[in-house]
């Protein structure tokens, strides 16, 4: 018997989904849930092109961005298909929250030591429930370029409802030799708080 579409999701992801993020964001977090930067910057008035490739985290009003360090480390030509700039890649990045499956983020989380760092929770099933339709899974965090990246562009991100496309993507360009496990789950939209666990 195959599982339902929630459960295949959440047995590829696993327990549950974590993400991190400044100390300082748990009171918005808490109002109104999980918003893309992106979307942050322009609810705050400012061109979101203006805020990619961060080197440092950027505080907006009510928001305090993580930095963009881990790409930046990359150079467009050796990991992006072209046309695609550094620039171009982090836009995308800005479109979307970033979700890990438990046990993932810790090097992200080790990444904020220099400032207080939270962790959130995301049960995957409810996830699934709720936003089928904006969720996208990678095989690599899609944001760091700091060793050895692997090739990416657009076609990187495969919708959670297609767990046999995903895992045979990158198969299919020739540049993996078995099939992928997801590392990254990114969402383009909101999460809503009702869906996240707190500490």
């Amino acid at each position: 018997m195959r599982d339902d579409p929630a459960s295949a999701f959440a047995r590829a992801v696993g327990g549950r989904l974590i993400h991190v993020t400044a100390a300082a964001n748990l009171p918005r977090i808490r109002a109104e849930g999980l918003r893309p930067a992106a979307d942050l910057a322009a609810r705050a008035g400012i061109d979101p092109a203006a805020i990619r490739l961060r080197a440092r985290p950027l505080a907006l009003p009510g928001a305090l961005l993580n930095h963009q360090r881990p790409l930046l480390m990359g150079r467009a030509k050796a990991f992006l298909d072209p046309p695609l700039t550094l620039a171009d890649w982090a836009g995308l990045l800005d479109a979307r929250v970033f979700l890990w499956p438990d046990g993932r983020g810790t090097a992200f989380a080790a990444a904020l030591a220099d400032r207080e760092a939270i962790v959130l929770t995301v049960a995957p099933k409810a996830l699934f429930a709720a936003l089928p339709g904006a969720l996208w899974l990678s095989p690599v965090n899609s944001g760091d370029a700091s060793r050895r990246p692997a090739r990416r562009g657009p076609w990187l991100w495969v919708p959670a409802d297609d767990l046999r496309g995903f895992a045979t993507n990158r198969m299919r360009r020739g540049l993996a030799t078995r099939p992928d496990r997801v590392a990254e789950v990114s969402v383009t939209g909101q999460v809503p708080p009702e869906l996240i666990g707190f500490p």
